[in-house]
């Protein structure tokens, strides 16, 4: 199933004289963003700020460190940090909201009322089940691999294709790659291959972005990762299950945080 708002003609052209104009955009997705999710914000982060936006990506929680290498990573806010009321204020003033790669406002933790709330125009680009349309526009499609592929092409199909560089590319990318599992999982097409193939052909260093993302460790999470294992994995054959858990003192010790 699939909901496109780009089908429309009306509400594709009331779009684009949109973002003809500059606004205020704030950019958001899930609690604990993971590849897709960051990869969706500050892919149109970057390409926003290109046609001359004020954009603002807002996380509900920190993110993890394999993530901030990416393209304006370091000027992404976290809204449980000590920039929270920043964040409201630019939610309640913003012109266009975009909720990416997350289909409920409970995904958003703290910042779903003040999104619901805001008087902005706002617009869900998602691929999970069951979406609540809490919004005015809709690019959703639960068959395609990842958020970062629908923003791939929402971009051809709304003409910005001129402010996709290397660094709108290299977050696409990310996305894509992260949510495919390197392009293993079943949802993997050959559409995600021939988009995987164009953002190469913008300048994407494919080993550069695997090795920031899955081969890059810091000491306290090698330190974690054999303590799991070692010591608090437990395994139930009879059932095919292997877990683990931890406390609040546990993580803390290897400075554990949100993502």
């Amino acid at each position: 199933m699939h909901q496109f708002f780009t089908d429309n003609p009306v509400l594709s052209q009331k779009m684009k004289s949109v973002l003809a104009k500059k606004a205020k955009i704030v950019l958001t997705s899930h609690q604990n963003p993971d590849g897709d999710a960051f990869g969706s914000g500050l892919s149109l982060w970057n390409l926003f700020r290109q046609m001359g936006h004020e954009v603002y990506f807002i996380s509900p929680t920190d993110h993890p460190d394999f993530l901030s290498w990416m393209p304006g990573a370091d000027s992404v806010i976290n809204f449980e940090s000590e920039q929270k009321d920043l964040a409201l204020g630019l939610i309640s003033s913003s012109d266009l909201i975009f909720c990416l790669d997350f289909s409920a406002l409970n995904r958003i933790k703290e910042m779903a009322d003040p999104v619901k709330n805001s008087n902005a125009i706002k617009v869900l680009i998602d691929h999970h089940q069951e979406p609540e349309f809490f919004t005015e526009f809709v690019y959703w499609d639960q068959t395609s691999a990842a958020t970062c592929q629908l923003i791939y092409n929402l971009i051809q199909k709304l003409e910005l294709s001129p402010f996709l560089n290397k660094e709108v590319a290299e977050c696409l990318y990310t996305g894509i790659l992260t949510d495919t599992g390197s392009f293993r999982f079943d949802a993997t097409s050959p559409e995600i291959h021939k988009i995987a193939g164009e953002l190469l052909a913008m300048g994407v260093e494919p080993n550069a972005v695997q090795r920031r993302l899955f081969d890059s460790n810091t000491f306290d999470r090698l330190r974690f990762l054999g303590f799991s294992l070692g010591e608090k994995l437990v395994y139930l054959p009879e059932f095919r299950v292997a877990y683990f858990s931890f406390t609040k003192e546990e993580l803390e010790k290897f400075n554990s945080k949100s993502g």
